[in-house]
């Protein structure tokens, strides 16, 4: 009878976990690229994530709030965010690997 709603509570948890990576300072490792449309004004500030042994593809993550957005960095609005944060001075200069 409480099978099912625990099952689809751990569920929702793991694909939350997939979408914005965890961690307190920084993202642990992006796992897919998400197509959102982020403000300037929103962003904290974003950093860079390389292809190492655990995380196999690179990513720009943005930090809005306290949530992370892994980003492509091939695509043209995540350039154009990334200069814009880059003109305020809202750029780690740290890169995640």
């Amino acid at each position: 009878m409480y099978g099912l709603p625990i099952l689809a509570a751990v569920g929702c948890s793991l694909l939350l976990l997939t979408l914005f990576p965890v961690g307190s300072e920084s993202a642990s490792c992006c796992l897919r690229y998400r197509q959102l449309r982020l403000k300037c004004k929103d962003t904290h500030h974003y950093s860079l994530q390389n292809i190492n042994g655990s995380c196999d593809m690179r990513a720009v993550i943005f930090h809005v709030g306290q949530n992370f957005v892994c980003a492509d960095p091939n695509r043209r609005r995540t350039k154009r965010l990334m200069a814009c944060l880059d003109n305020k001075g809202r750029t780690r200069n740290r890169r995640h690997s």
